[in-house]
């Protein structure tokens, strides 16, 4: 059913004239944090999950880890698609970089969109002050009382997980999608590598509908994120 908006279009006209030629920019966030409240309230609909992609499926990643009570730092002009902190309490605290994508055809995202992900964990961790300044730098207090070598701290100032959430391919049903392996061979290297962890939009459901059945699994779900390299399985496969 075709639904008519023209009330809504003159109510929000009449808004926006209102406040003297307010910027393009202030408008959109104003209506992306909008929309993205009204989807987790159930004001507006998704429509069906497996055809999300774009903004809807930002909205939809977003709320379901809002949802699961951990905190959401949404995109963050036009680079990361989102930076995930765990809720107090849980011991790996590192904070997830996601990169959230979606294809038509492909069952898995492409190399490339899986070096932008590795761009932002780069830029977030401090990798490139690491680069030159060493892992963290400074020397070591004893060593330098007993004469001893001054030693590195082998950390990263900052680190960040890297997590691609992508849903493909949308012209499929969950259940027709026959690709199990979403991961190519140069694919695999590279996320090896890299410390990438890959959860396609089904298995995101599959935890947050375990979560809804018992609100302990997110401490679980947390962590195996982390220990991660690789595609994520489904909740409760081997």
């Amino acid at each position: 059913m075709r639904r008519n908006f023209d009330d809504f279009r003159e109510a929000m006209r009449k808004e926006l004239q209102s406040l003297n030629s307010p910027e393009i920019q202030e408008v959109r966030s104003v209506f992306e944090t909008e929309l993205s409240e009204l989807l987790r309230k159930g004001i507006i609909s998704y429509g069906p999950e497996y055809k999300l992609g774009d903004k809807e499926l930002e909205y939809y990643v977003h709320n379901i880890f809002k949802a699961m009570r951990f905190q959401v730092e949404e995109a963050h002009k036009s680079k990361w698609d989102g930076i995930v902190r765990p809720f107090e309490g849980l011991e790996l605290e590192n904070p997830l970089v996601l990169e959230i994508k979606s294809s038509s055809k492909a069952s898995g995202p492409s190399i490339a969109e899986l070096r932008e992900l590795d761009d932002w964990v780069f830029e977030l961790s401090g990798e490139e002050f690491a680069r030159k300044e060493g892992l963290g730098g400074g020397c070591d207090p004893l060593a330098v009382s007993s004469y001893g070598m001054v030693t590195e701290r082998h950390t990263h100032p900052s680190p960040h997980k890297g997590v691609m959430v992508f849903n493909g391919p949308r012209e499929k049903k969950f259940q027709e999608r026959q690709e199990k392996d979403i991961l190519v061979s140069d694919q695999k290297d590279f996320v090896f590598k890299r410390n990438i962890c890959i959860i396609s939009l089904e298995c995101l459901i599959s935890w947050y509908d375990e979560y809804r059945r018992n609100n302990s699994v997110n401490s679980n779900f947390w962590e195996i994120i982390h220990s991660t390299v690789g595609v994520l399985p489904l909740y409760n496969t081997p």
